[in-house]
């Protein structure tokens, strides 16, 4: 829906913070959760922000009633304390430009991202290794 997402928002004065979200998806692929935000624009951190107080109410560390407060932008008990989520695994996916805008892939270049997405996940799987192993010798 169309909120001011002020207080989810880097703190900017005259900055219009009135932002429509179109869509919130979740779903789960094992233990990782995927949520799929939709928007014409969105804020300075103001995903990140909305990480946070989403995985703070569904730990129960804070009440529902604190997302209310939030979208008042006249309310600031909470907005200080929102701080933003890390930024690992917040990946920028699927933007949608007017139709007569063209875009052609490359396949070199997606021969390169390949490369380098395989070269990253071995560096992943030698660092998990190492530290299951670390996490072991103290257990």
């Amino acid at each position: 829906g169309t909120h001011n997402f002020r207080n989810f928002s880097k703190l900017e004065q005259d900055k219009n913070t009135i932002r429509t979200v179109d869509h919130i998806g979740v779903e789960t692929i094992g233990d990782l959760w995927i949520f799929d935000f939709k928007s014409r624009s969105f804020l300075w951190n103001q995903i990140r922000k909305m990480m946070r107080v989403i995985t703070q109410i569904g730990s129960q560390q804070w009440k529902p009633e604190v997302l209310s407060s939030l979208l008042n932008p006249d309310d600031m008990t909470y907005a200080l304390k929102v701080e933003p989520f890390s930024p690992d695994g917040l990946i920028l996916w699927d933007v949608t430009y007017p139709s007569q805008m063209k875009f052609e892939i490359c396949g070199k270049s997606i021969q390169k991202l390949n490369s380098h997405l395989s070269s990253w996940i071995d560096e992943l799987r030698l660092k998990k290794s190492l530290l299951s192993y670390i996490k072991k010798s103290f257990q």
